[in-house]
């Protein structure tokens, strides 16, 4: 997966076919009315864990059973549940690890621990997807107010998004979404993964958080490979990235 920007000009970078995945360019309102790039991508069908080479820390729910409106610490850092929740066993579209289940008006908070600190990327296995997903991140451990929202309905609509919907579960959309925040000067430690009111539910797997260090570079256009599935937000100029 390749995601890439300048340091000046957001930019969002088409991606060929050829890396086998779907982007959209999108923008979240942060803290202070400021608005921060961000860049979502879809990584290829089939696809179940992050492959991002920054330095990241991955969330396996090691633990099944109910998590309902309780609290408790992950690897990843201390949760807090509110509404119905669970943790159950993977397998079928999913992998072999457990799956976070969030049911209708519920919410998993996640404060990050000591070691992660801060992050500017955030991934997770999408199953069973619905446009009554949401993801609220926050600056900080003691804000009340996200910084930015990001609800999955926006992937629904995607044009190529019927390459990850799978005809043996109700042709509902399965993917591994990436999220990464563009400014070098923003970054989340706080994540909250919430199923809004209208049925189904927001089954997740293989939570990873990471920062990047973002370097300027000479913009180049990038030209997408003939046949690419959707190129959404395009800007025409891709940076580099650093580990």
């Amino acid at each position: 997966m390749r995601i890439s920007k300048t340091l000046m000009t957001p930019a969002f970078g088409l991606t060929p076919l050829a890396t086998a995945t779907l982007l959209l360019a999108s923008v979240l309102t942060t803290a202070g009315s400021t608005q921060a790039s961000v860049i979502f991508e879809l990584s290829a069908p089939g696809v179940k864990r992050s492959s991002v080479e920054t330095p990241t820390t991955t969330e396996i729910f090691p633990t099944t059973g109910s998590i309902s409106n309780s609290s408790g610490t992950f690897s990843i850092g201390n949760y807090t549940v509110t509404g119905g929740a669970s943790i159950g066993s993977g397998g079928g579209p999913f992998d072999s690890r457990n799956v976070l289940s969030v049911g209708a008006g519920g919410a998993v908070s996640i404060e990050f621990n000591a070691s992660i600190g801060t992050a500017n990327y955030l991934g997770f296995y999408w199953g069973g997807g619905d446009a009554n997903n949401r993801i609220d991140l926050y600056t900080s451990n003691s804000s009340v107010t996200p910084a930015a929202t990001f609800s999955t309905s926006t992937l629904m609509s995607l044009p190529g998004i019927s390459a990850y919907r799978q005809s043996n579960y109700f042709y509902e959309p399965f993917a591994y979404v990436n999220l990464t925040l563009s400014d070098p000067n923003a970054t989340f430690s706080k994540i909250v993964f919430r199923q809004n009111y209208g049925g189904g539910g927001f089954e997740i797997q293989n939570v990873t958080v990471g920062t990047f260090t973002f370097e300027s570079g000479t913009a180049t256009p990038t030209i997408p490979a003939p046949g690419a599935l959707a190129l959404l937000g395009m800007a025409g100029l891709a940076g580099r990235r650093r580990r």
